[in-house]
């Protein structure tokens, strides 16, 4: 349900609901507890028989504290037949693949595609403890390496979104799967997420007119949580990316809302859509 402030569910409303699951998709469309949000948001990975998997992580045990699945390992080191059967934070859904995420999302409801990571070394990270390639442009070089490396995949998943009626937004942390994106669609609306730098992102932006900036909550000038290094690990300049991006024709959806005084403050900056961990129904109340 469209509202002054466009929703979209990270992971699903990761906060309330097993993240990036086909449980938190029917959570979400059956409940009275909060209205559907506009959009949801999700991450692809491959697979080692190279199904389109919902995944987060690249790890499939734990993420500090927190037991993700009862199994071990790269997730693309296994095959779907094994994703499927691994239980997700001790629920007792397998991994699901994109298909079935989209199969069961209503039409009306968009999806952001997230691409995550890939099986090279040259493009994965680790989350939390490599943040060097996040969100930040290549030299031409690095570029055109990582962009055909991003590129079978990137295929793959546009090419089965384009099965559902959803419309849908692909978005990354990463200049080449940007890159490939709009290479191989020049249509598909995109979105960069930026980190730790906002000079590049709004390179990056205008480098592939972007139809959509993603920039974490520590970004936005002029609110309580600039420069807060909630998600960032620098300091930044004081740039406004929501002016620039509104100035240019962009929309921008910030990442992760958390409780309603972000929700307050990013309706004061005038953003675009707060991609948030629980429903906005509920942090408001």
């Amino acid at each position: 349900m469209s509202k002054d402030i466009e929703e979209i569910a990270h992971r699903g409303y990761m906060s309330v609901n097993p993240e990036n699951t086909i449980s938190a998709i029917r959570n979400i469309i059956n409940t009275d507890k909060y209205d559907e949000p506009d959009m949801i948001e999700l991450d692809v990975q491959p697979s080692a028989d190279n199904k389109i998997v919902v995944f987060h992580d690249e790890k499939l045990n734990n993420r500090d504290s927190i037991t993700l699945t009862n199994d071990t390992g790269y997730i693309w080191e296994h095959k779907y037949e094994e994703l499927k059967k691994d239980k997700i934070l001790d629920t007792k859904e397998g991994i699901p693949q994109l298909k079935d995420i989209l199969e069961e999302t209503p039409d009306e409801i968009s999806v952001n595609i997230e691409l995550k990571d890939i099986d090279s070394e040259k493009i994965s990270f680790n989350w939390y403890k490599d943040h060097k390639s996040l969100g930040k442009k290549l030299d031409e070089e690095k570029l055109a390496e990582n962009k055909e490396i991003w590129k079978p995949f990137v295929e793959k998943v546009i090419a089965q979104s384009k099965q559902f009626e959803n419309r849908i937004i692909i978005s990354s942390f990463f200049e080449g799967a940007i890159a490939a994106a709009r290479e191989i669609d020049s249509d598909i609306p995109l979105a960069f997420i930026l980190y730790d730098s906002i000079e590049d992102g709004l390179e990056i932006l205008e480098k592939y007119d972007c139809e959509y900036a993603h920039p974490p909550v520590d970004m936005i000038l002029g609110t309580l949580f600039f420069n807060q290094q909630i998600y960032s690990t620098k300091e930044f300049k004081e740039i406004d990316i929501v002016d620039k991006c509104h100035s240019n024709g962009r929309k921008v959806n910030v990442w992760a809302i958390d409780n309603w005084l972000q929700v307050k403050e990013m309706k004061k900056a005038e953003v675009d859509g707060l991609i948030t961990n629980y429903p906005i129904d509920i942090l408001s109340k």
